[in-house]
């Protein structure tokens, strides 16, 4: 069984985003949990798109920012064509900020 404690950020908080949430597990959950992360490593290479770069050991989420900034140098070499389209989703705090009615 799995607690979720809400853990304060700041001295006084008034709104539910001024707390961080933790979860605490029992032992055997976390050895269990272990041994299978430990099972499923040697998969994650074809289980994960080769586009993931987050929490991928030897990726890093910055190469996407260098991969964004050759979409927007040949979307900017490629005038005079219409139907080029760049859009930011912000994803923090587990999707909240996103309008789905609107995706």
């Amino acid at each position: 069984m799995t607690i979720v404690v809400l853990i304060p950020k700041v001295a006084r908080p008034a709104s539910i985003d001024q707390f961080r949430p933790i979860s605490l597990c029992n032992v055997t959950y976390k050895m269990i949990t272990k041994c299978l992360a430990e099972r499923i490593k040697p998969l994650m290479p074809r289980l994960v798109h080769e586009t993931q770069t987050s929490f991928v050991p030897g990726k890093h989420i910055t190469n996407n920012i260098c991969i964004l900034q050759e979409v927007v140098h040949s979307m900017r070499a490629k005038k005079g064509r219409s139907g080029w389209m760049v859009l930011k989703i912000d994803l923090a705090k587990a999707y909240d900020r996103i309008k789905w009615s609107f995706v």
